[in-house]
């Protein structure tokens, strides 16, 4: 008898065992974080069954490398492709489960990672004024032609970006990119072409809001940004063009963390929330920033679909930025910058 009631009490806690089941994901916060949890991390709560607790996060290389030295606090976090080659070589993160995440093979291999999936896209590019006498830039040759588009230019003070640029500038094609950069006379050759810009270099931005500033103002002419910012400005009415020839189309992931005790449920969620078009077109709605779900573009208007990074005409024409290329190289390349940048 006393058997069969420890048996009664035990199956009466296993409805409340089950919805006790908890996921931390941590992610970018302020309007992402609204974002992701009204379009994927509440629906699929309800789904599954289980609570997803939304986490805000901003260093997440130092986070992560703290939790692997102490306890882990979150399941799943996001990762921009930088960090997910570092992650990957120092086994932070467990590898996705891509038989039941993407079983037919349908999702790109730029978001099929060992480690990672790729959720979200922006690009890196230019942005000119529409108003000015000259006719619309076209190309990193263009920017640096100051003769044929003259105008006062900004750039990220960062080599990030900046060494691609100049080489494609110097008619480096996108498909051997990273292998000449990925040599010492590449470097060289890079940062030769930028001591060609540098004269023409009205102000270095730092901060994502700078660049459509100046362009507001009349201060800059051309700089780089990112495209959601130039279809913010197009709608408050300021003057600008994006170009998305030559731009450089960045990856967000998301990861799960080596030590989860949910990796299974990680999974599944990963699968319900970036596999699913009409997601995706809800996150689209209120951020331009698309994932890779197959059928996206099908949900959405074409005026929206036409400012996307991944909408097909924009996405043959930009180069995958590597951010395994930057997690070993950017020490030795951000100290030659910072040299270079205080040099005449």
């Amino acid at each position: 008898m006393k058997t069969l009631n420890k048996l009664l009490v035990s199956a009466a806690f296993l409805p409340s065992m089950a919805m006790s089941q908890e996921l931390t994901f941590a992610t970018a916060g302020g309007v992402w974080l609204e974002t992701i949890t009204e379009a994927c991390l509440d629906p699929y709560a309800e789904s599954a069954g289980v609570e997803v607790a939304g986490v805000a996060t901003e260093d997440t290389a130092a986070q992560i490398r703290a939790q692997m030295m102490t306890q882990i606090q979150w399941d799943i976090v996001e990762v921009p492709s930088a960090v997910l080659a570092l992650g990957t070589a120092e086994g932070w993160f467990e590898p996705l489960d891509w038989d039941k995440i993407d079983p037919e093979n349908q999702l790109p291999d730029v978001a099929r990672q060992e480690n990672g999936i790729g959720f979200t896209t922006y690009s890196e590019g230019i942005v000119y004024r529409t108003d000015g006498e000259n006719d619309p830039i076209n190309s990193w040759a263009d920017f640096w032609n100051v003769e044929e588009f003259p105008g006062n230019r900004s750039l990220r003070d960062t080599p990030l970006g900046n060494l691609e640029y100049a080489l494609l500038a110097d008619g480096v094609s996108k498909e051997e990119l990273y292998d000449v950069l990925s040599s010492e006379e590449g470097v060289d050759r890079a940062f030769a072409k930028l001591d060609e810009i540098k004269p023409n270099i009205t102000v270095w931005w730092t901060a994502g809001q700078q660049p459509i500033q100046y362009i507001a103002s009349g201060d800059v002419d051309y700089s780089t940004t990112w495209n959601g910012r130039v279809t913010s400005a197009v709608e408050d009415g300021i003057p600008a063009g994006f170009v998305w020839n030559e731009a450089a189309l960045i990856v967000g992931y998301y990861a799960v963390m080596k030590g989860s005790e949910q990796v299974d449920l990680a999974n599944d969620l990963l699968k319900f929330c970036w596999t699913d078009p009409q997601i995706s077109a809800n996150v689209v709605e209120r951020m331009p920033y698309p994932g890779f779900a197959p059928g996206l573009y099908d949900l959405l208007p074409e005026e929206t679909a036409q400012n996307l990074s991944t909408f097909p005409a924009n996405e043959e024409v930009q180069f995958a930025f590597d951010g395994g290329f930057w997690a070993e190289n950017r020490p030795e390349l951000q100290d030659r910058w910072q040299s270079w940048r205080l040099s005449n």
